[in-house]
């Protein structure tokens, strides 16, 4: 037999029948139940065409009449529904013919107390009698005592799961089964059969090994996994328009695989870490809550991430919005309407602008046009900061809706400034009297500055109705309008910079990537970054190029005391002027402002000459590689100053010395 044998009678004629939990005996089938013959082989008339019993067999009792009582945990034998107790012919087939008894009789049955039926359901362990009661007089059952069959755990399906996943348990001797635990934490049954158990994962479980318990016992299985669901513990921001990528933290994020603004499925998502991921407001989204879903279930914030509309409403109207405060966090800031929707946006770059605030119009109407017949956007902005920023760098963003720039492409004329995607627009920022929302009154002349700027990014998001330019403005606010052009910029500036190489000198270099009828530069210089005056005569440009080409000036005027600002003012062929940014240049140090070694540009471009001034007259001048061996030599005019040559070197870095004076170089 393959496993225990729980009961064992003697026949009248000499056969030996077995109950237990076994189902072969010699290899050959025997579900719980066999007789053997006095040699110990297997009575084949016994059940002959039966398949047996479907559970434990916990007793077996041979009547005086040859016929046989079985008790277990079984509800079928031979196919045929026998829950727990039944009575066989000699033969092993089921004796289903109830003994008649005169009058009839009443049966208790013992422990339970229970009445009426002749076969009732074993639950547990223990000894059971049936009193039968007929005509009045009790007649005692012989008591049978059953001991619960353990149960076995076989596989559990699936393996892991959220709290709430439904789970089968395959195995033997289950159907009374009144505990099934993940890690000791029960959960709730389902359903079950001798075979098979289902229950549901229940709050509070953990990973851990599965186990069921019956009146036999308990069984433990493989271990299930249980995967927790995720949390949102905060948004890196509280708000902004369809497109904008927040980032979430939280917990188990891993194996992500939905994000919703408010149901809205994000337009992506990119998972950083099992605590960390970002993700893209879709076109659609609205106000609300944001929801990660894992195979662990769905997690959502407490917090809502509130969506902004672009401003739409009052016409030719100058509207403010609400103001906010620049701290120099270097992080985005939203500019809105006083009914909340979004008109510009704004990053401060590190630099504190303090309170700040966009005034903006509107326009309905005919397209606007210069007095040149240069057409402008139907929506402008004007903003104001606090706090200067001469000479740093900001970031701005201005959005606009779709209907308006299919109503100012409708205003196409054929001339330059027409144009067919938002990627053609460009931004003019005018800094002058009438800053007030209106272009017919701005004008030119004196104390007037205009400034074409090129969009450093276009936001126009599939399926919205709206789009933004964003720009980097320089040195202050003002107004800026929206219009078109089809020719290039003249000059593309890659840079331009100012570094005080003596005490009394300003040397400038500047370096542009290509130009378009390009005439010349000026150089200007101020002492308050807002009036400047040309210090230099016309110095020539390369007229039209798209090879780089780089420049230097020496101001040798610069006073020594002095915090200065300059700018490049460049000329095209055919007048038109355009400014650069600031460059701001600190006051020469008390200790310096007598001559000293200075040496520009440095770091210095493979090729280029190096530049040196404040040597004494008539000095030698050696420049040494990282070894200390003298890479080259030259002698100082009576002036101090000196050329070094090194286009025969290597990038790297190296030493200058003349005298007692020893400046480090950078050759890249």
């Amino acid at each position: 037999l393959n496993n225990t044998v729980w009961s064992v009678a003697l026949q009248p004629d000499g056969n030996v029948l077995f109950g237990g939990d076994f189902t072969f005996y010699n290899g050959a089938a025997a579900n719980h139940i066999i007789r053997l013959n006095a040699d110990g082989s297997p009575d084949g008339t016994f059940a002959p065409t039966g398949i047996g019993l479907d559970g434990c067999v916990n007793a077996v009792v041979v009547q005086t009449n040859g016929q046989l009582l079985l008790g277990g945990d079984f509800t079928f034998y031979n196919g045929a529904v026998a829950n727990y107790l039944i009575r066989l012919n000699a033969n092993g087939t089921a004796n289903n013919t109830p003994t008649p008894v005169p009058g009839g009789a009443t049966y208790t049955w013992t422990p339970g107390g229970s009445t009426g039926p002749t076969v009732v359901p074993v639950l547990s362990g223990g000894s059971y009698q049936a009193t039968a009661t007929v005509e009045g007089y009790p007649f005692l059952s012989n008591t049978v005592s059953v001991t619960p069959c353990l149960p076995t755990i076989t596989n559990i399906s699936p393996s892991s799961g959220s709290v709430g996943t439904s789970v089968t348990i395959t195995g033997t001797n289950l159907s009374a089964a009144t505990l099934a635990r993940v890690n000791g934490t029960a959960g709730t049954i389902t359903a079950n059969t001798a075979t098979s158990l289902t229950f549901t994962v229940a709050a509070g479980s953990t990973t851990g090994a599965v186990s069921v318990t019956t009146p036999g016992g308990t069984a433990t299985g493989s271990t299930f996994t249980v995967i927790p669901a995720p949390t949102i513990t905060s948004l890196s921001a509280a708000l902004g328009p369809e497109g904008t990528t927040i980032t979430l933290t939280g917990t188990n994020f891993t194996g992500a695989t939905a994000v919703a603004f408010n149901g809205a499925a994000a337009a992506s998502f990119t998972l950083v870490s099992a605590t960390q991921l970002t993700a893209t407001v879709a076109v659609g989204a609205t106000t609300g809550t944001v929801s990660v879903t894992t195979p662990g279930g769905t997690g959502t914030s407490v917090a809502s991430f509130e969506v902004l509309p672009i401003f739409t409403g009052t016409f030719n109207n100058c509207l403010n919005t609400t103001s906010i405060i620049s701290t120099g966090s270097g992080q985005w800031h939203y500019l809105r309407a006083a009914n909340g929707d979004l008109v510009a946006a704004l990053n401060d770059q590190g630099t504190a602008l303090g309170t700040v605030s966009v005034d903006f119009y509107l326009h309905q109407g005919a397209v606007r046009a210069d007095g040149n017949g240069r057409e402008y956007f139907d929506r402008n902005w004007k903003l104001t900061a606090a706090n200067p920023f001469v000479g740093q760098n900001v970031r701005v963003r201005f959005y606009a809706r779709n209907p308006e720039f299919t109503a100012y492409t409708a205003a196409n004329d054929g001339d330059g400034s027409d144009v067919t995607t938002v990627s053609q627009l460009r931004i003019t920022q005018y800094s002058g009297p009438n800053e007030d929302c209106l272009l017919t009154n701005n004008g030119s002349g004196p104390g007037r500055e205009t400034r074409l700027l090129t969009p450093a990014n276009n936001e126009a998001l599939p399926g919205a109705n709206w789009f933004a330019l964003e720009t980097v403005v320089a040195d202050h606010f003002s107004e800026f309008f929206l219009n078109g052009g089809n020719a290039p910029l003249p000059v593309e500036l890659v840079r331009f910079e100012a570094q005080r190489t003596a005490p009394k000198q300003v040397t400038l270099t500047w370096q542009t990537a290509s130009e378009k009828n390009n005439r010349g530069y000026y150089i200007e210089r101020g002492a308050n970054g807002r009036e400047f005056a040309a210090i230099s005569g016309l110095i020539a440009g390369a007229g039209t190029t798209q090879t780089p080409q780089a420049y230097a000036y020496a101001d040798e005027t610069a006073p020594a005391s002095a915090q200065l600002y300059y700018r490049l003012r460049q000329l095209d062929t055919d007048g038109t002027a355009t400014y650069s940014s600031i460059v701001t240049v600190q006051p020469a140090p008390l200790e310096t402002r007598n001559p000293i070694l200075a040496i520009w540009p440095n770091p210095v471009l493979a090729g280029e000459p190096l530049r040196l001034s404040g040597a004494a007259a008539a000095a030698s001048v050696e420049l040494y590689d990282v070894t200390g061996r003298a890479v080259a030599l030259t002698t100082a005019a009576a002036d101090g100053t000196a050329t070094v040559p090194t286009a025969h070197l290597p990038m790297g870095v190296y030493v200058l010395r003349s005298g007692k004076q020893t400046v480090r170089v950078v050759l890249k």
